[in-house]
């Protein structure tokens, strides 16, 4: 059966197509391709988490992700802070004026 594998990189991301027997699991595609895990990183099937026991099935996509470097609402906090007040070139929240009108 086929499947692919996809490794998320700062760089991007790199896919791969690899052919494995019937009822493979995550850990033995990743040692067959010669991918190890680091501390942190993190399997999915199709954006969903699974385990390295979790078995494949034809046409499966197996994403490995690193662990993230920053919170992403911290990271929010931080370009909403380098962005400054946008009130000043929006005039405000949208629809704002016909809630003056009422």
């Amino acid at each position: 059966m086929q499947v692919t594998l996809c490794l998320i990189t700062p760089q991007g991301v790199n896919h791969q197509n690899v052919e494995v027997a019937q009822g493979t699991s995550c850990a033995a595609l990743l040692a067959q391709c010669g991918v190890t895990l680091a501390k942190g990183d993190a399997l999915a099937l199709f954006a969903k988490p699974v385990t390295p026991e979790t078995l494949l099935t034809p046409g499966d996509r197996l994403e490995v992700a690193p662990a993230l470097l920053v919170d992403p609402m911290v990271a929010r906090r931080y370009r909403a802070a380098q962005q400054g007040d946008v009130r000043v070139t929006t005039a405000g929240r949208h629809g704002g004026r016909h809630r003056l009108e009422k």
